[in-house]
């Protein structure tokens, strides 16, 4: 067709797959693919068994998941406080992807007015979204993203690996490098 040209150009400048081939020169700065991305995380606890909790003197993984590219950042945290939540998110997530426009959180978690207040303050986030509990985005990526987790906890427990809060680490480390590289999409 006579409108090739101006075709593949368009289908070059919006196509995900096409967006990170383009010359860093012409587009300096975060990449392009980037920019459209990590802009509606949702955030959830993986809490540890109480016994595991004890061992390791940390309460809970932090998890951030985008819910676009279902890329998850998992942040071990002492307490699961609000405080804990905004420093996970600012160190392990803010500091990487930028500030997100949306933040999905669980309804009725103390965390929600918190988590407000200190991105809307911080970062300029839109919005702090309460999704229900039962919601689709809620169940299919972070519970899932939990599950997997989950699968990696207990393969280190039964293992005898978790000794310490370094291991834990290492264990989000490695569900992150599963969940995040080594999935088919």
């Amino acid at each position: 067709w006579k409108d090739i040209h101006r075709a593949c150009k368009m289908h070059y400048g919006a196509c995900p797959k096409c967006l990170p081939f383009r010359s860093g020169i012409r587009e300096p700065g975060l990449s392009v693919i980037h920019t459209n991305r990590f802009k509606d995380i949702g955030i959830d606890h993986y809490i540890f068994d109480a016994e595991i909790a004890t061992r390791i003197g940390m309460a809970a993984f932090t998890t951030m998941v985008d819910l676009t590219s279902k890329t998850a950042v998992v942040s071990l945290v002492q307490s699961t406080d609000a405080q804990d939540v905004v420093c996970a998110l600012v160190c392990d997530w803010v500091a990487v992807f930028s500030a997100p426009a949306t933040i999905r959180c669980d309804p009725g978690s103390p965390l929600t007015a918190a988590i407000t207040k200190y991105c809307q303050q911080l970062f300029g986030v839109w919005e702090c979204a309460v999704g229900e509990a039962r919601s689709h985005e809620h169940n299919s990526i972070v519970e899932n993203a939990h599950k997997c987790l989950d699968k990696h906890v207990a393969r280190a427990e039964q293992k005898g690996e978790i000794r310490s809060a370094r291991d834990v680490r290492l264990v989000g480390a490695m569900f992150m490098i599963e969940f995040n590289q080594c999935r088919i999409t």
